[in-house]
């Protein structure tokens, strides 16, 4: 009897376990580096639209060196809100790989309309890191942007 119970309980535990590994190897792929001047952060990727609407909300914390990038398939002025975004922003629009605007300190917004930040400038990646922290590290326009994979 004992040798019909562990074989299954095996057997969904190398599932398990195959779930576990695969999330982590995922979340690994889905990982990247923007480098603006000398300063780089490790970027979670937002390329489909779900990723995109999503992107920072809900979350009450983001390491300094962490950020998201959004990435476009097209070149176009995208408009960002900070609707249920729990902690401040800096958006950062990049067109090619040259800043074109940046949106310093945008608040959280938990009210039924939210602040638009519109860019003005036709970008193909934006990228939210934390509030103040394009001042802190001099990020200007114009500026250089590398992405590492």
């Amino acid at each position: 009897m004992k040798k019909k119970i562990v074989l299954p309980t095996l057997i969904i535990i190398l599932i398990i376990i195959s779930i576990f590994i695969y999330q982590n190897n995922k979340n690994v792929e889905e990982t990247s580096q923007v480098c603006i001047n000398e300063k780089c952060f490790n970027v979670e990727l937002a390329e489909t639209d779900a990723e995109r609407a999503n992107g920072l909300s809900n979350r009450n914390f983001l390491d300094e060196n962490n950020g998201m990038l959004f990435i476009f398939q097209e070149y176009g002025i995208y408009n960002f809100w900070m609707k249920e975004t729990l902690i401040p922003l800096d958006i950062i629009w990049i067109n090619e790989n040259k800043i074109v605007y940046i949106e310093r300190n945008a608040q959280p917004c938990l009210e039924a309309f939210c602040p638009i930040f519109n860019p003005n400038q036709t970008a193909n990646y934006v990228l939210e890191i934390n509030g103040n922290l394009s001042g802190k590290y001099n990020f200007n326009i114009d500026d250089n942007v590398h992405f590492l994979r």
